[in-house]
């Protein structure tokens, strides 16, 4: 390879580039980790001389730890999965010649026993598997909160309502206990969804029947991710469904719309017990976090729930296009693999910051008025 030759990347860019749509860096460095693991296992099987399987692992070690060549990652998530996986596989190939000198050749060095199908596919279980295990960090921070909220709300009285209409008689705590049973339903889900997810693709090449790859290169490879990203992976039983749907990964998305829903109801609720009635006064007070009108600065608006809201939106949008999308897999491929991940890595970063923002900053500092 020419060091200056990155002729599939360089038609992508020419014929499906969008500019702006930049891929996130942590996608980038799963996948730099999925390819170190692939040269692992191709060593492992003899499967071309050690100098090439070491060249690629210290390259990709050198890219994880100080993300060089990450600049170099200019296809985006919305142009095929193959045109990232040769930008990548081309980055690789590249920086070996600018370390040691020496070419390899992106598709029968670094994409040796892999296809773009298999790999990608694979790279965002990985993804999605972190995401969860953030998520679930983010929202026992949450159920913190609402204990704490709980116990400060012991036996405080309020009327319910039904309908936006006064009800029965209530209490705060039993207010904030639904919402603690909301969220502690979510991780519930999130926890086996995890299991799920962690059953990967790796290996399965093209169309799932491991061609191109070596006998139980799957089970190797798995084993070597699993010690490479200290994530409990197995091999997937389902091996010609997984590269053709996204069940799980859709169940993922569909576990974040409920923590979407639920977060939307949460705010909701605390925005109304935030509103003025027509005398001024409202159950709670939030605390004040910036002005709330630029026209009546004066004003304390519940910006933290418009913020929940508005996030909401955006996640159960994500998840309706990822559901649509996973019934629109032709045969052995569902080519719909780059948006899901797009979606799913949004989704996910949306979510903890929502929920960090709006626990932390409003929900947890909540007061009852007289």
């Amino acid at each position: 390879m020419n060091k200056n030759s990155f002729p599939n990347t360089t038609n992508a860019l020419k014929y499906y580039h969008i500019k702006e749509e930049n891929i996130p860096i942590e996608v980038i460095l799963t996948y730099i980790q999925y390819k170190k693991c692939a040269a692992l296992a191709n060593t492992y099987f003899n499967l071309y001389d050690k100098k090439i399987g070491n060249s690629i692992v210290s390259v990709c070690d050198d890219i994880l730890k100080k993300k060089k060549y990450t600049d170099k990652v200019v296809v985006n998530l919305f142009e095929s999965h193959t045109n990232l996986n040769m930008n990548i596989n081309e980055i690789i190939a590249y920086a070996v010649y600018k370390k040691f000198k020496f070419n390899i050749d992106p598709i029968k060095h670094v994409n040796l026993s892999q296809s773009s199908n298999d790999s990608f596919s694979t790279v965002v279980h990985l993804i999605s598997i972190k995401k969860a295990y953030e998520l679930l960090s983010v929202l026992k921070k949450c159920t913190i909160i609402l204990k704490s909220k709980i116990k400060e709300f012991k036996n405080k009285p309020k009327i319910s309502k039904t309908h936006l209409r006064n009800a029965a008689k209530f209490s705060y705590d039993k207010e904030f206990r639904g919402f603690l049973e909301l969220i502690e339903y979510s991780i519930k889900l999130l926890k086996e969804n995890i299991k799920k997810l962690s059953n990967i693709p790796a290996g399965l090449t093209m169309i799932g029947t491991g061609e191109n790859a070596p006998k139980n290169y799957s089970s190797v490879i798995t084993e070597i991710l699993t010690k490479e990203t200290k994530l409990e992976l197995n091999a997937t039983k389902n091996k010609y469904s997984i590269i053709s749907s996204f069940n799980v990964i859709q169940d993922f998305n569909q576990i974040m719309s409920i923590l979407a829903s639920n977060l939307n109801k949460i705010s909701y609720d605390i925005n109304l017990m935030v509103s003025d009635d027509e005398s001024g006064k409202s159950l709670i007070s939030i605390p004040r976090r910036s002005i709330g009108s630029s026209f009546m600065p004066q004003k304390n608006n519940p910006i933290n729930c418009d913020q929940a809201r508005m996030i909401s939106l955006k996640v159960n949008s994500n998840s309706n296009e990822i559901t649509v999308a996973n019934s629109m897999g032709n045969f052995q491929l569902n080519i719909y693999i780059p948006l899901v991940a797009n979606n799913t890595y949004q989704s996910a970063k949306l979510l903890m910051a929502g929920y960090s923002n709006f626990f932390e900053h409003c929900l947890k500092d909540v007061k009852l008025n007289k």
